[in-house]
C-alpha cells in the first residue's frame, strides 16, 4: 500500500508499476478500482494516459487502437479494466486479473475489499497495490494497516551527530521561516534525497501474519520539486488548519473520527421517553401502524458475516413525528446455517404483508438479487431500491437501472440531526437498546474544515440499523415531499 499526502503521485505509482508489469511480465492482466466512476475517468485520462504519453517506452507497448476509458490494452497480451465500487462489488464480479489496484480505499465499504481480491483468485502469482490517503487514526484505511501491514517511513540522515541522527519526515522538519526541511534535532538543513536516505520499518506486523503488506508514507516535502513555500503559506494566512496541513502535506490523519450518536441521544428518541403515558399502544404495533395511514419499511440487505446482518425497520407518521414501531434482525448468521436456509426472504415478505407496508425501501449495494425477487412479488412501486455513493445532490433517480442514488454523507448528516433534535420516535428502549442502538452508535463521522465528510463503521462493528433508517427515513420523505429532507427546492 501506498498512502499519502494530495498530489504526492499514488495515482501515477499504480500507473508506473501496472505498465511495468504488463511489459515484463506479459500476457498480465490487471483491474483497476476506485470508489467512484468520477474517479476511475479521472485515473484512466488524466493520470494512466498522462503517464503513458511522457513514457517513450511505455509508448511502444500501448495498443493504439484501445482507446476505451474501462479497457486498456497492450501490444504483448496484457490489458488493464478499470471499474468502481463503493458500497458494493457488483461491477467487479466475474472479472479475473493478476494485478489488483484497488485506489482511494479510504472511501470504500470495508465489505467491498475483499470481493475485489477474488479477482485474483485464479492467478498463479497475484500481486495487490493499494492506494489511499490516512484522514483518521480508526478509519478504514487504519484498520487495514492494523490488521495487514508493515509500517514503512522514509527517514533522512544528519551527520551533524555522532552517531547520525535519523530523521523521520514530520511537521518538525519544515522551517516555516526558511521553507527548507531541517534535521528536528539540530535545527540545520537536510536532503531528502541524501545517499544515505531509506525506507525503515516504523510499525511491525501484527503477531502471527506470515505475509503482510508493505504500507509506505508519502508526504509532499519527499518530492524533490515539493513547493514547501506554498505550503507554509497556506498555513500562516489560514487557507489551511493545522489539521488539514497535517494530512495534505504530511499524509498524517486530518482529525481523528467523531461518534455523531451516543445511546443518551438515541434512548432520547425511544417511545417511552416521548410518549410514556401511551406505553400501552405501543404494545400492539401491527394496530399501530394500521392507524397511522401510510406504512413504510427499510431494509439493509447483510452480507451473512458476523458483523453484517439483514435488517428491517416498520414505521410510518404518528403525530407529526417519523416513527418506527417495529425492528428486527432478519438473518441469523455466524451458527452454521445460512441466511438462505432461515428464509430470510420469506421473512421480509411476511413482515411486509403483516404490517401493510405501502412502500419499501432497500439498500441496491448488498441485495441485487433479493430486491428483485421482492420486485416479482410488489412491484417497482412498491419496492424502491437505494444506492449510497458520494455526489454532490442530495437524490437522483436512475432512469436506466431504476433506482435511486443518495448522497450518503448529507442522508446521514439529516437523520443524525432528526435523532439530535428528537424529531423522530423509536421503539421503546427495553426492545431497541440491543442490538439496534448499539448499531447505531457504531457509526462515525470524519471530515469538515475543507475537507468533504465521510461516514463509515470500525472494522467488526456493524452499522445495520442506522443504514436501514436511512432508507425508510428516505422512502417517508419521499412519499410526503418533506422538503428540508430532501432539499426539493434545489431538484427542480
Amino acid at each position: 500500500m501506498v498512502y499519502g499526502g494530495r498530489q504526492v503521485g499514488k495515482s501515477v505509482i499504480l500507473s508506473v508499476q501496472q505498465g511495468s508489469s504488463a511489459i515484463l511480465k506479459a500476457p498480465r492482466r490487471a483491474l483497476y478500482v476506485a470508489p467512484t466512476l468520477i474517479q476511475a475517468r479521472e485515473f484512466s485520462s488524466a493520470k494512466f494516459d498522462d503517464v503513458y504519453n511522457r513514457s517513450p517506452v511505455l509508448q511502444v507497448f500501448h495498443d493504439e487502437r484501445s482507446r476505451s476509458v474501462t479497457e486498456k490494452r497492450y501490444i504483448l497480451g496484457s490489458r488493464l479494466t478499470l471499474r468502481y465500487a463503493f458500497r458494493h462489488a457488483d461491477r467487479i464480479r466475474g472479472i479475473s486479473a493478476d494485478d489488483i489496484f484497488p485506489d482511494e480505499v479510504q472511501d470504500m465499504d470495508p465489505d467491498v475489499l475483499p470481493v475485489i481480491y477474488e479477482a485474483a483468485f485464479r492467478s498463479p502469482d497475484p500481486k495487490f497495490m493499494l492506494s489511499g490517503t490516512q484522514k483518521s487514526m480508526d478509519g478504514p484505511l487504519q484498520d487495514i494497516i492494523n490488521r495487514e501491514g508493515r509500517h514503512l517511513d522514509w527517514v533522512v540522515p544528519c551527520e551533524r551527530h555522532t552517531p547520525t541522527k535519523w530523521n523521520i519526515l514530520d511537521e518538525d522538519n519544515l522551517d516555516h521561516k526558511t521553507a527548507t526541511l531541517i534535521c528536528r534535532y539540530c535545527k540545520k538543513s537536510i536532503d531528502v534525497q541524501h545517499k544515505d536516505a531509506q525506507w525503515v520499518v516504523t510499525q511491525s506486523p501484527p503477531p502471527g501474519l506470515d505475509d503482510p503488506m508493505n504500507v509506505y508514507r508519502i508526504c509532499q516535502p519527499m518530492e524533490p520539486s515539493a513547493d514547501l513555500k506554498d505550503s507554509v503559506r497556506k498555513v500562516n494566512t489560514g487557507q489551511y488548519s493545522i489539521t488539514r496541513y497535517r494530512n495534505e502535506v504530511w499524509a498524517r490523519p486530518h482529525q481523528h473520527s467523531s461518534q455523531p450518536l451516543t445511546r443518551e441521544m438515541i434512548k432520547a428518541c425511544c417511545w417511552d421517553q416521548q410518549f410514556g403515558w401511551e406505553l400501552s399502544m405501543h404494545k400492539d404495533s401491527r394496530k399501530m401502524c394500521a392507524s397511522m395511514g401510510s406504512v413504510f419499511m427499510g431494509v439493509d440487505w447483510g452480507a451473512g458475516t458476523e458483523e453484517s446482518h439483514t435488517l428491517a425497520l416498520v414505521g410510518g407518521y404518528y403525530k407529526g413525528k417519523p416513527t418506527i414501531v417495529f425492528a428486527e434482525r432478519a438473518s441469523v448468521v455466524g451458527m452454521g446455517v445460512s441466511s438462505i436456509e432461515h428464509d430470510e426472504i420469506g421473512r421480509i415478505k411476511s413482515i411486509h404483508d403483516s404490517y401493510g407496508v405501502e412502500v419499501m425501501g432497500c439498500d441496491f449495494g448488498l441485495g441485487y438479487g433479493r430486491n428483485m425477487d421482492l420486485i416479482k412479488e410488489y412491484g417497482l412501486r412498491q419496492i424502491k431500491r437505494i444506492m449510497l455513493l458520494h455526489q454532490s445532490a442530495m437524490y437522483k433517480y436512475d432512469e436506466d437501472e431504476l433506482y435511486f442514488k443518495i448522497s450518503k454523507s448529507m442522508f446521514y448528516d439529516k437523520v443524525v440531526d432528526l435523532i439530535k433534535r428528537k424529531q423522530i420516535v423509536l421503539p421503546r428502549w427495553d426492545e431497541f437498546c440491543k442490538p439496534f442502538a448499539e448499531d447505531m452508535t457504531n457509526i462515525r463521522r470524519e471530515g469538515g474544515d475543507g475537507v468533504p465528510v465521510t461516514y463509515f463503521r470500525p472494522s467488526g462493528k456493524p452499522d445495520d440499523t442506522f443504514s436501514a433508517l436511512v432508507f425508510w427515513v428516505f422512502v417517508l420523505a419521499l412519499k410526503y415531499k418533506i422538503h428540508n429532507i430532501l432539499r426539493l427546492e434545489k431538484e427542480k
